[in-house]
């Protein structure tokens, strides 16, 4: 007897999906992992009423060959007290002589595609157990005498290619349960002509039932061929054509490569065009959509090919324009996007060669443009002259000027986060508009030096900056309403050497400033609230930083590298007591005259107490700028000095 090894341990992912196939939600309600055990480290492969079967200790079994003579297999609901949940694909050695098959189970429902190709399968019965909800994809192709099916009583689904080129099959019933009939599934099934479809049915694949007796009869009473309130096929069809009333879908494929139609008027109650319906229609030249309150696609290269469509009026309810879904309509020369459209993917307009004039009616939103969705076309041309080129709201083109400046029109609202990463453009300075509210990366500006960021986003990202090795100053909006900075977001910018950082954020995150070996200047805001893990680590040059009083925390490393900083504290902050507790140089603020700042004011208050040494001097101690335990001349122009320079952030 032949021995199988296999782990002690069998995680759900391998019984289920490798050793059981699909298990319906029902099987496993409690939707948790699950672990069988199988018997020992050895699990034989052992035989049974012409069956090879492997067992599991769940009290499962698959069963791996038919190993009996008898053309009618029954594939049985158990096997020597184990519950079969599985049956391999390779189940008969010899397929040819497989006539009849019964399948008894009422666990769980099979990948029925060990039956493919049983080009001599006359006969199959599925059973009626509620856990049997759909004919797996391919599973009776290429069964070329198959004549009879029972399908399961609550079945759901007939995947794609279930029955292509079962070319014998003159009849089937879909139990009543049915709601789709996918991609092909009947295709090449010549001899079919009854068929049962039930109300239920609401999703029909491309070519479902193409080359069917059934899909020729119904072309004949009517080109427009429909199953409940989907239209299906309209291959037949021949001039201008009106969709009717009860129609709400319009299958995949369902006009495509029809080349006698010229017009199409869809009516309003079509929610949707699938995929491909008028691909390669090369004489339709007019689609015109009547008022719809719920189409809001234009589906992948539905158009596409349709080389005589010279003009559409697409719907005011569109919000989308898929992949291709234009592409190749080389008569198309003008288009208006409407309002509510927020994307147009890759190629949908693509080698639209006629294409001069798109208007967009949302002048104040944004939309999200896809690769090439207008190569090819005259409008793109016309564009690639401009400097900057916009639509939509969306940036597609941008050259810096002589100089190497580039600034983005308020036009502007929407940068495709990989955009400059992929131009690769020799821009020095960067003037990013409010009307920006979407961050994005800047890999591709290598030699980018400064930004002046005034754009309308909340966070800085981790990715924005990075890779930006000549950036040298950041320079924010006074009104910026950025409120977070993201941990490693400046990090390795090492020519960086200023920045403001913006008065909303309260936090300085972990490694913000890593490696900014030569940041000289750093303006923290008022309510900053803490300073996190390596924030500022090794940033060499960083000789004078101001901590705001609000500052309630600062990770015992935030400094780690910073060998010539002395941090400027206000008297009695906690930033006064970290420094003290971990031997950090700092210097007090000098607020002479208690107004919480230390700037001309407090200038002028030294220079009158060492004039008059009669008026009081709040903080006194802080003036001794050099620490000789005296306050003199020296003092004053040392802190005159440094107030000038605005190291105490004034």
């Amino acid at each position: 007897m032949t021995k199988h090894r296999i782990p002690a341990i069998i995680t759900a992912s391998l019984i289920l999906a490798g050793v059981c196939g699909h298990v319906p939600q029902a099987a496993n309600p409690f939707g948790t992992a699950l672990t069988a055990f199988a018997e020992d480290d050895e699990t034989e492969y052992k035989a049974s009423g012409g069956f090879l079967y492997l067992p599991f200790s769940g009290g499962i079994a698959t069963i791996m060959s038919y190993t009996g003579t008898d053309s009618t297999v029954t594939i049985p609901d158990q096997i020597d007290g184990y519950d079969v949940c599985q049956v391999d694909e390779e189940l008969f050695p010899d397929k040819s002589r497989i006539k009849k098959i019964v399948i008894e189970t009422e666990h769980y429902s099979y990948d029925l595609n060990f039956m493919s190709g049983c080009e001599n399968l006359e006969e199959v019965i599925l059973p009626d157990s509620e856990e049997w909800w759909n004919v797996s994809g391919g599973a009776f192709d290429g069964c070329t005498s198959l004549k009879k099916v029972h399908l399961p009583a609550r079945l759901t689904a007939v995947e794609q290619y279930a029955f292509k080129n079962c070319k014998s099959l003159e009849e089937i019933v879909l139990p009543e349960t049915t709601g789709s009939i996918d991609e092909g599934a009947f295709e090449g099934c010549e001899k079919l002509e009854k068929i049962h479809i039930p109300d239920a049915v609401w999703l029909v694949g491309a070519h479902a039932f193409s080359g069917t007796a059934w899909l020729k009869a119904k072309q004949k009473e009517n080109p427009l061929v429909t199953i409940n309130t989907v239209l299906i096929d309209g291959a037949a069809c021949k001039g201008e054509i009106e969709i009717p009333d009860d129609i709400e879908r319009i299958s995949p494929g369902a006009f495509e490569d029809n080349t006698a139609i010229t017009k199409v008027t869809i009516s309003n109650n079509v929610n949707n065009i699938e995929r491909f319906a008028f691909r390669n229609c090369t004489s339709l030249a007019d689609i015109k959509f009547q008022y719809n309150l719920t189409f809001t696609s234009i589906n992948e290269e539905v158009f596409a090919g349709c080389t005589a469509l010279k003009e559409i009026k697409l719907p005011s309810t569109l919000t989308g324009i898929k992949e291709g879904a234009f592409s190749g309509c080389t008569a198309l020369d003008s288009i208006e996007i409407p309002a509510g459209v927020y994307e147009i993917q890759d190629r949908a307009f693509q080698n639209c060669t006629q294409l001069a004039n798109i208007r967009f009616m949302n002048a104040n939103g944004k939309i999200n443009i896809g690769k090439d969705a207008f190569d090819g076309t005259k409008w793109s041309k016309r564009q690639q002259t401009e400097k900057v080129s916009v639509i939509g709201g969306t940036l597609v083109k941008a050259e810096p000027d002589q100089n190497g400046t580039l600034i983005l029109p308020d036009t502007v609202r929407n940068v495709p986060k990989d955009f400059f990463r992929s131009m690769n453009m020799d821009i020095k300075k960067l003037v990013i508009p409010e009307s920006i509210s979407t961050p994005f990366e800047l890999w591709g500006c290598r030699n980018l030096e400064e930004i002046e960021m005034n754009a309308s986003f909340l966070t800085i990202p981790d990715d924005m900056f990075t890779g930006l090795l000549k950036l040298k100053k950041i320079k924010f909006s006074p009104d910026s309403i950025i409120n977070e900075i993201a941990p490693f977001a400046f990090r390795d910018c090492s020519s960086l050497e200023e920045i403001e950082i913006p008065q909303h954020v309260t936090q300085i995150p972990n490694h913000a400033f890593e490696n900014c070996t030569k940041l000289t200047t750093v303006k923290l805001p008022d309510g900053l609230m803490s300073i996190e893990k390596l924030a500022f680590q090794k940033c060499e040059s960083l000789k004078n930083l101001v901590i705001p009083e609000s500052v309630a925390f600062i990770y015992p490393d935030a400094f780690e590298g910073c060998d010539q900083l002395i941090l400027q504290v206000y008297p009695g902050s906690y930033a006064e007591r970290y420094c003290k507790a971990l031997y950090r140089p700092y210097h007090v603020i000098p607020d002479l005259n208690g107004d919480n700042q230390a700037d001309t004011a407090d200038v002028q208050a030294l220079r009158d107490y060492l004039l008059t040494k009669t008026d009081t001097l709040p903080n006194g101690e802080a003036a001794d700028m050099n620490r000789d335990g005296r306050l003199n001349a020296t003092d004053l122009a040392l802190f005159k000095n440094n107030v000038l320079k605005g190291l105490y952030g004034s």
